[in-house]
């Protein structure tokens, strides 16, 4: 599989977001999650079906440490917030096929005190409501 910008987080690139917020799925544990949401078959999930395979993959306990690696991993210059462009960035570097004018209206959505950025609060909320 090769990573595109298609829409679609491929295999790669979900095992190397996983890598990185210190999760080690085997190629059998990858193709499993991946069988329940890829109902296309064409072997890339929607980001949407990403936050659900997390959601899934994570203890309750867990997860605001999973946020706050993903929350890293978007806040590129660790400032302690993700603007619109870290956020379209964040996206592609994933495979998805995202506007900068998609980036800002979904922080526009999500941004709750009218910063234009988003701090950790915001972007958990926005993380949450999208997985489910």
């Amino acid at each position: 599989m090769v990573a595109c910008n298609t829409g679609f987080i491929t295999k790669e690139k979900l095992t190397k977001v996983m890598k990185s917020m210190g999760k080690s799925p085997n190629e059998e544990q990858l193709q499993e999650m991946m069988s329940h949401v890829d109902i296309f078959g064409n072997g890339g999930i929607t980001f949407d079906d990403f936050l659900y395979i997390m959601a899934q993959n994570t203890s309750q306990e867990a997860a605001s440490d999973e946020l706050i690696e993903v929350f890293r991993v978007f806040d590129r210059d660790g400032d302690g917030v993700i603007s619109a462009l870290e956020l379209g960035e964040g996206m592609k570097d994933m495979g998805m096929k995202i506007t900068v004018e998609e980036a800002e209206h979904m922080v526009r959505e999500a941004d709750l005190d009218g910063d234009g950025v988003l701090s950790f609060h915001e972007f958990s909320k926005m993380m949450i409501a999208a997985s489910y």
